[in-house]
C-alpha cells in the first residue's frame, strides 16, 4: 500500500513509531521515469507489507526536499529510526531497489534531510523544516 503524507500520515506516523522501514520516493507528477516508477513501487509495497511505503511529489513538498540531491529522480530514501538503508537515485526497476531492500546495511550518510521527522511530526504541514 502506498501512503501519501496528506492522506496517510497517521499511518505513516504510526508504522515508523513502530520500528518499520519508511521507503520514501521522491517524484514528480512530470516526470516520465516517476510515472513507470510508480507501478514497481506500489508492487514493491505490495511485496513489503512490514514496510511504509511513501509517495512524495517534489512540487508538493518543496520543503522536504532542500537537502536532498534531485538532479536525477526518482530519488529514494529508506530509513529506519535514525539509520538510513539508502539514499539516492534510483532506476525504475525491481532488481535494484529489492536488493536494497532486502538489506539491513546501513549507508554511511554524513546528514539526516530530516524527512522522517518531518513525516512524523504530529502536525508535519504547520511544522517548518530546521
Amino acid at each position: 500500500m502506498l501512503n501519501y503524507p496528506d492522506l496517510d500520515k497517521d499511518n505513516i506516523s504510526y508504522r515508523s513509531a513502530s520500528g518499520k522501514k519508511l521507503v520514501i520516493t521522491f517524484c514528480a507528477s512530470w516526470c516520465n521515469n516517476c510515472e513507470s516508477w510508480k507501478d514497481t513501487f506500489t508492487l514493491l509495497s505490495e511485496k513489503f507489507i512490514d514496510d511504509c511505503f511513501v509517495w512524495i511529489d517534489i512540487d508538493e513538498y518543496p520543503e522536504l526536499v532542500s537537502e536532498i540531491d534531485l538532479d536525477i529522480i526518482p530519488v529514494v530514501l529508506i530509513q529506519k529510526k535514525q539509520d538510513i538503508h539508502f539514499l539516492g537515485p534510483i532506476r525504475p526497476g525491481l532488481e535494484a531497489i529489492m536488493n536494497i531492500l532486502n538489506s539491513d546495511k546501513v549507508m554511511n550518510v554524513e546528514f539526516d534531510p530530516g524527512v522522517r521527522e518531518y513525516l512524523t511530526f504530529p502536525d508535519f504541514q504547520a511544522r517548518a523544516m530546521y
